[in-house]
């Protein structure tokens, strides 16, 4: 089967051009939250590479790209942050996570961070560019400042009840302060407050898919094999 990377109008319904038509080795089976849009960049990241294209009205081209198989990805996301900017944070699976700034035209320069024991379950980049959150089997939220420059300069929100497997951002409708929202393994969804150090909020668990409702008993008379030869 033939792999691209394209990008589609959901109004109509239909392809409006292919962003890549030789994707990467593995891109059927992207890192989780490989694939995302940042201003005028898509980022795609599969568990070997990680590529940013610069896209356009009717086409798109790429901007920069990075190798990733000496340690897998296993989650990404990216941002847009201001003056054409962006972020694109990669967790892997070694435990360290890799930020990279999106310069107007090209992948810029990357940084290392690592705290995470085992692989990272979920990783957040910021709009922005202020900080990166990420999470694993710890289930310990972790939020790195890295618009300060320092490696070291993380906050943590720690028992959180299970590994981490997805973090998202968004904002408090009731005030429009940031937000994290975290999903954890073991079924529950915690909302954590980013402006002074992290606080937790909101928890809601239990979460899971309603069943299926019970078969509706057929009328038909059902035979076995004797009442059959009766």
């Amino acid at each position: 089967k033939k792999l691209e990377v394209a990008c589609w109008c959901l109004e109509a319904g239909k392809k409006v051009f292919a962003v890549d038509g030789s994707p990467p080795k593995g891109s059927d089976k992207p890192a989780k939250g490989g694939l995302a849009v940042a201003g005028s960049r898509l980022v795609f990241c599969t568990k070997s590479e990680l590529r940013v294209y610069a896209v356009g009205e009717s086409s798109a081209s790429l901007a920069g790209s990075a190798r990733l198989r000496e340690d897998p990805a296993s989650a990404a996301s990216a941002a847009e942050g201001g003056r054409g900017l962006g972020t694109v944070a990669t967790g892997h699976a070694s435990g360290m996570i890799r930020v990279w700034r999106l310069e107007e035209a090209a992948l810029g320069a990357c940084t290392v961070l690592h705290w995470h024991a085992s692989r990272v379950g979920a990783v957040c980049a910021s709009a922005g560019g202020s900080y990166v959150l990420s999470g694993g089997n710890e289930a310990v939220l972790v939020a790195w400042h890295v618009a300060a420059g320092d490696r070291e300069d993380r906050t943590f929100l720690p028992r959180l009840g299970g590994p981490i497997v997805n973090i998202a951002e968004a904002a408090n409708p009731a005030d429009g302060t940031p937000l994290a929202v975290v999903v954890t393994a073991d079924s529950a969804v915690h909302a954590v407050a980013l402006t002074q150090g992290l606080a937790r909020v909101w928890s809601r668990r239990g979460l899971c898919v309603e069943p299926p409702p019970p078969p509706v008993a057929s009328s038909r008379k059902t035979w076995t094999s004797k009442e059959a030869k009766k």
